[in-house]
Formats: structure tokens, C-alpha cells, sequence
């Protein structure tokens, strides 16, 4: 059997700090912890305050955490050196213990042994991305549920269903004198396989929407308060403020923080005809940002009126979730916009909590977030809604082998989703987004 290297790493933050915590995990783990100058036997959940050393040479006092395999975090033998904060100490400790024959710990390895060790599923590995990246505390909150997570509650119930209706399925066709295939049957536990997929989609929606951060593009004709608008949002000056139309010719990008959810806000170039080679540069990119854009915030004059080409161009963002803006309510004489119409004045704040309302209305942050999910996570539920969520049932109901063949594509996405089955690459892809300690 081949032998698990021994691996070491920073699982705390580099730079200054009260503590620095190195962490070793692997077979070899206590006897390289022991070359330090760590005398007498490391027990199991012990902690010890001890000098360590290398080559003769005072490293730091340390205290030193052990934990026996299966006990600890990775399901190997670990040990935590916790030292002096900065980059000293726990650099020279790193390179003792490399020199000794440890290997740097890749992205998210010590999360990737846990799980290939039976320590987590991959969903509750994948959950402490997500609370390592959590911005807001619903976010937080859902991916810290752990095994009792709502998600791996619906996984597992789509599995057992599936593999019930398989098992019916393939004895209908193996053996079909003693078991009669009933449509009627089979439709009912498709219905509930459908609803159980159903509700996994709505109520990952928004725990996917806030994980990725949605991206919020303003956008409407030139002059007509956008870049105030952005500043406005972000609560401060970031984009230049000019009555000279055509100002902003570049895209600005930044984080805004709306009603308690992050939200990537993009300042884009006004919308007109011209011959300026930046505006038109900046108009061409603004078409290109609007392909992955969550939420259009389309801001127009309300003195103006919305113009022909200011409707035209709603029209043909109108695939992209938006909220229109009837902007500048502190100068106009004439104040009417329609009811979905939201108006402000981004230049004294009027309406703007109406406007941050609608946003987070639009964007669901308004629906209680029960399941967090990442890409991978929400791809899998996507591709699993389009499997049986189709007008084909009834048709697919009618041939036991169809159904059979769905229910086994079904049955290969939720494996995926859990992790029964999982390729090296893609088991890579997942662990590579980790932080080097994790």
C-alpha cells in the first residue's frame, strides 16, 4: 500500500498576528513533530507547552495540539504547533519540518483528506468554502448546517426515491409476469421525485445567487445621474460626476454593500450615438459585461420621459432581469413615471431605500436562504430539472426502458452532487479554490 506523505502548512493568516498555528498531518505526523526537540510520548487530545528546536538551534515555545488518527480533523494523526505570531517563527518551524521530509500542503488538502478519509461528505467539505466566504450571516448560517444541511436532506431523499422506482422499474422489465408495470404507478413517483426537485431548484436559487454575488450593471442613456447613482449606492465618491455628457467612457467596477448582501456594481458609459473611439469602446464592453449580468439598473430623466431608443433599448435587455430608475425627482417639473418605475433623486437620496428594496427584491434576497449552493452544486440541480422537469413525462411513462434510462441519469447527477462518484479533476477543481491551511 502506498504511504500518505506526511504534508505541513500556515492554517492561520500570514503576516503579523498574536498566534501563528502550524498544522502537520499524516502518518509520520507525531514523529516529525518529535524531531522538533518535543520530548516523551504525544498522547491523543493532549495539549503540551514545550521548547522546540532544530539542528541545536531555539525555534520558539510552542503550544503543541495532538490529535490520533481517526480522531482529528483529517482523519490522520495531527498535530497543531501554535507559536508567536508573524512570519519568523512559523517559517523557520515549516522549514524543519520540509527538511525532515514533510511536503507543503496543497489547496485544500487537509478539507480533501478529511473527505477522502470519511471525515465529511463532499457537501459539508464544499460548505466550509462557503462559510470561509461567506459575506453576509444567512449565507453563513446555511452552509454551517453540516450534515444536517437541508441540502443533503433533499439528496438523500431523491436518491432513496430513485433507486425505489429503478428497483420497480427494472423488475417490471425482468421479470415481467410476476410484476406488471403500471403507468399509473410510475407517474406517482415521478410526481414526487419531481417535487422534491422542484423545491431543491427554488430554494437554492437564492443561497446561489448570494454565494456567487450577483452582478448589477447601471446603464441608460448619457446625463442622466448614473454615476451619481453609483456613488450614491457605494456611500462614497468613486466615478467622476460631470453635467458634460459622456463622462464616464470606461467601466467602473466595484463592491456595494445593498441592504446587507454584497453586490458588484458596474458605472458603464452612456448610451448614444457617437464618434468618440472611448465612448464607443466603453459601449462595446458595457454589451459584452451585459452577457453575465444578474441585474440590469436602467436609470433614465424622468423631465425627459423615457425617449423611442431609451425603450428600445429596455426591449432588448429585457431577457436580464432589471429595475427601471426615473431619476432626478429633486429638479423635474413633471414628476409621472409608471407604477413598476421606481423614482429617486440619486443627487439628495430621495427614494433610494424604495430602490435598494426593488434591487433586493429582484435579486430574491428577499427569500430566506435555507440551502447555499455553489456552481458545481446548482449545475448538477439545473441539469437534474432538466431531465424529467420536461413536457416528455407523459410520453417517457409510457416505455418502462426510457423511464429507466432517465431515472439512471438522475440517479449518476445526484451521486455527483453527493460525491459517490467523482473524477480526479473535478475532485481537484473543488479543493483548488481552497485557501493553502484549509
Amino acid at each position: 500500500m502506498e504511504k500518505i506523505e506526511t504534508i505541513v502548512s500556515l492554517i492561520t493568516a500570514h503576516g503579523r498576528s498574536a498566534v501563528s498555528v502550524v498544522r502537520l498531518s499524516g502518518a509520520d505526523a507525531f514523529n516529525m513533530a518529535k524531531k522538533l526537540g518535543i520530548d516523551g510520548k504525544l498522547e491523543h487530545h493532549r495539549i503540551y507547552v514545550r521548547d522546540i528546536s532544530y539542528k541545536g538551534k531555539h525555534l520558539d515555545r510552542a503550544v503543541i495540539s495532538v490529535f490520533q488518527s481517526p480522531n482529528s480533523y483529517t482523519g490522520e494523526d495531527v498535530v497543531e504547533i501554535s507559536v508567536h505570531g508573524g512570519s519568523i517563527s512559523s517559517k523557520r518551524i515549516i522549514s524543519a519540518l520540509i527538511e525532515l521530509g514533510c511536503r507543503h500542503a496543497q489547496r485544500g488538502e487537509f478539507t480533501k483528506r478529511a473527505f477522502q478519509n470519511g471525515k465529511m461528505s463532499l457537501i459539508e467539505a464544499e460548505s466550509v468554502l462557503m462559510k470561509v466566504n461567506a459575506m453576509t450571516e444567512d449565507v453563513f448560517d446555511s452552509a454551517d448546517a453540516g450534515k444536517t444541511s437541508l441540502l443533503t436532506f433533499y439528496a438523500k431523499s431523491i436518491r432513496e426515491k430513485l433507486i425505489d422506482l429503478k428497483a420497480y422499474i427494472q423488475s417490471s422489465i425482468d421479470f415481467p409476469d410476476d410484476v406488471e408495470y403500471d403507468k399509473e404507478n410510475a407517474k406517482m413517483r415521478i410526481d414526487l421525485i419531481v417535487k422534491d426537485i422542484s423545491s431543491l431548484y427554488e430554494k437554492s436559487r437564492a443561497g446561489y445567487v448570494s454565494e456567487n454575488h450577483p452582478l448589477m450593471i447601471i446603464t441608460g442613456r448619457t446625463n442622466t445621474g448614473k454615476s451619481t447613482l453609483f456613488n450614491l449606492l457605494l456611500k462614497r465618491e468613486r466615478a467622476i460626476v460631470s453635467d458634460e455628457e459622456g463622462t464616464t467612457r470606461d467601466i467602473i467596477s466595484e463592491w456595494a454593500d445593498v441592504n446587507g448582501h454584497p453586490i458588484k456594481i458596474l458605472d458603464t458609459a452612456g448610451i448614444r450615438k457617437t464618434q468618440s473611439k472611448a465612448e464607443k469602446i466603453g459601449i462595446s464592453m458595457l454589451n459584452e459585461n451585459l452577457k453575465s449580468a444578474s441585474l440590469i439598473l436602467f436609470v433614465y430623466d424622468i423631465e425627459k420621459g423615457l425617449s423611442e431608443e431609451e425603450k428600445s433599448e429596455i426591449e432588448r435587455m429585457k431577457d436580464t432581469p432589471m429595475v427601471i430608475a426615473a431619476n432626478k425627482i429633486d429638479r423635474a417639473k413633471r414628476k409621472k413615471a409608471e407604477k413598476e418605475h421606481i423614482m429617486i433623486s440619486a443627487l439628495t437620496g430621495e427614494g433610494i431605500e424604495k430602490l435598494e428594496e426593488a434591487i433586493t427584491e429582484k435579486l430574491h434576497f428577499n427569500e430566506k436562504i435555507e440551502i447555499t449552493v455553489n456552481d458545481r452544486q446548482m449545475h448538477i440541480i439545473e441539469r437534474m430539472c432538466s431531465v424529467l422537469l420536461s413536457d416528455e413525462i407523459s410520453v417517457i411513462i409510457k416505455e418502462s426502458e426510457i423511464l429507466d434510462e432517465r431515472v439512471g441519469e438522475l440517479l449518476k447527477e445526484i451521486r455527483e452532487l453527493t460525491g459517490e462518484i467523482l473524477s480526479e479533476n473535478v475532485m481537484d477543481n473543488i479543493f483548488n479554490n481552497f485557501c493553502i491551511g484549509k
